[in-house]
């Protein structure tokens, strides 16, 4: 199991990501949780791989543009990383290429309802 310490610029993320397939070819299954969700989402859409996803951000541009823009630390190793508003745009461009190249027979969501972040209505 791999699990990288994501940067923080969404570009970055797809660079990191396809470098892991390359690297590790078609028995790559994704794995994520809230923003690292959604680029378990994106990766699985764009490589057609298998994705587990609990609790993700699928619309993670419109989320953090209320609370994620800013200085903060990294929730596994407290790194402190910087997420600016211009990455809110290419969140929405992923977001959007996601969307369409989706197989959502790839895809298995685990929902928690207490998460105050998911619409469950």
């Amino acid at each position: 199991m791999l699990a990288p310490d994501l940067p923080a610029a969404p570009r970055a993320v797809t660079t990191l990501l396809a470098e892991l397939v390359q690297a590790h070819g078609p028995d790559l299954m994704f794995w994520g949780t809230s923003l690292g969700g959604f680029y378990a989402f994106y990766a699985s859409a764009l490589y057609q791989l298998p994705a587990m996803l609990f609790n993700p951000s699928l619309f993670p541009d419109q989320t953090l543009a209320k609370f994620g823009v800013g200085s903060f630390t990294t929730f596994t190793k407290g790194r402190p990383y910087h997420f600016k508003e211009p990455y809110l745009a290419d969140l929405a461009e992923l977001r959007q290429e996601a969307f369409d190249r989706v197989d959502p027979a790839r895809l298995r969501f685990f929902l928690a309802e207490d998460d105050e972040l998911l619409d469950l209505s």
